[in-house]
């Protein structure tokens, strides 16, 4: 009980309900402030519109998500619309450029010649991709999918990892043939990229990955479609238990079929605990878990 005589608990929701209350009113008017500076742009002087997109471009570097939630995508004013859509491409732009900052590390080649692409007035590399995406991350992947045909192999593998760390599903595709790349450190950079998407839709391409004739391939497609978590298929997974394979490879496979709770697959996955081998045993007690849902 406070001292004014309301239990705390009240007066603490009552001070958080004011809160949020100004919050919103802030956020109404700060919406409103920007719907004002949109219609400003269809003003009969060029001054008034100058300062209206200037005053807007200082908003969108600042907080690009509210500003363009309320620069309008179409406009019955034609005048108004090609100056929304001039913004929004500035704003997306700008927001590409930070991300571009903010992920590529400081000092490479490729963070270099990306700064050097956003420093150019308007190159086709950005024009193209704005026109495919209109959020700054989307944009900052798309860009970097453009160096995936560079020849230096470091460079490539800097833009696969920028794109995995962008998270960016619309170029999940695009990966996908890394994984069977020649070079080595390609293919474990594309995995690395693709394993926080946790993508479904490429389930049926690892599947058939688990026959590649290189390990890590077969090691990374595991790796793959454990974290899609697609069991159907689980049968497929199963096989690399019995195939003569690399320790690491069963291994894997005997974790994802866990993963995937598989319970079709027990009785093999049982069997393991009596294997002559520990390691094996550890392997399919840790499943034999994942499949009964306990936590390890």
């Amino acid at each position: 009980m406070s001292r004014s005589g309301f239990p705390f608990g009240i007066l603490l929701f009552l001070a958080f309900a004011c809160a949020k209350a100004a919050d919103q009113a802030g956020d109404d008017s700060a919406s409103e402030a920007i719907q004002a500076l949109v219609r400003r742009l269809g003003s009969a002087e060029a001054l008034e519109r100058d300062e209206a997109r200037a005053r807007l471009l200082a908003l969108g570097a600042s907080d690009p998500k509210r500003v363009l939630a309320q620069i309008p995508e179409t406009h019955a004013d034609a005048e108004i619309q090609a100056h929304c859509a001039g913004l929004r491409r500035a704003i997306v732009r700008e927001q590409a450029k930070r991300q571009a900052m903010d992920h590529l590390p400081e000092g490479c080649e490729l963070r270099k010649r990306v700064s050097d692409l956003f420093d150019r007035p308007c190159p086709e590399t950005i024009q193209a991709a704005l026109q495919q995406a209109n959020d700054g991350r989307q944009v900052l992947a798309g860009i970097l999918a453009g160096f995936l045909t560079e020849a230096d192999p470091d460079l490539k593998r800097a833009a696969i990892t920028g794109i995995g760390q962008l998270r960016s599903r619309e170029q999940v595709r695009t990966l996908l043939p890394f994984l069977v790349d020649p070079d080595r450190s390609l293919r474990s950079a594309a995995t690395y990229a693709l394993r926080p998407m946790q993508d479904r839709s490429i389930a049926p391409a690892l599947a058939a990955l688990l026959e590649h004739s290189e390990s890590d391939t077969r090691l990374y497609a595991l790796w793959l479609l454990g974290d899609a978590g697609d069991a159907s298929y689980a049968p497929q997974v199963a096989r690399r238990i019995d195939a003569k394979e690399d320790f690491q490879v069963v291994f894997e496979a005997i974790e994802v079929l866990g993963k995937l709770r598989s319970k079709a697959h027990a009785s093999r996955i049982g069997a393991l605990l009596e294997h002559p081998d520990v390691k094996y045993q550890k392997a399919a007690a840790r499943a034999m878990g994942d499949l009964a849902g306990e936590q390890w």
